[in-house]
């Protein structure tokens, strides 16, 4: 807890929705930890290396932005993170792609990746006409 009280986040559009996710790697398998899985969003291993979905709870209009890195306090550098695809009007899915030195890697229990999701809120769009 913060020791003093701090404002809540207020986005310039109402019906935008930053959401916050870190989960921990396992190799070629689905991540072992998360941070607000149940609560918005969760996360599966693709079958592939270095390949992620997140998978959100509810429907959004549109992707807005996407913030991503990779925590590694063993080897911290030159990882980078890349968005695959995303389908958050239909499916609810955002695939992210993790590379190391140029190549795709898979995440280890020593990495954790950290993101921020801006989502539009489709209930809340203004109704225009």
């Amino acid at each position: 807890m913060a020791a003093r009280n701090l404002q809540p986040v207020r986005a310039l559009h109402p019906e935008v929705v930053i959401m916050p996710g870190k989960f921990t790697g396992n190799g070629a398998a689905n991540p072992t930890a998360s941070t607000r899985k149940g609560r918005g969003w969760s996360v599966t291993y693709l079958s592939s290396t270095g390949k992620y979905r997140i998978t959100l709870t509810d429907k959004f209009h549109d992707l807005v932005a996407f913030v991503a890195n990779v925590e590694d306090l063993t080897a911290p550098d030159d990882w980078e993170v890349t968005i695959d695809s995303e389908t958050v009007a239909s499916t609810r899915q955002i695939n992210v792609s993790t590379w190391k030195g140029g190549a795709l890697a898979d995440l280890t229990s020593d990495e954790k990746l950290h993101f921020i999701a801006c989502l539009l809120n489709t209930a809340q769009l203004p109704i225009r006409g």
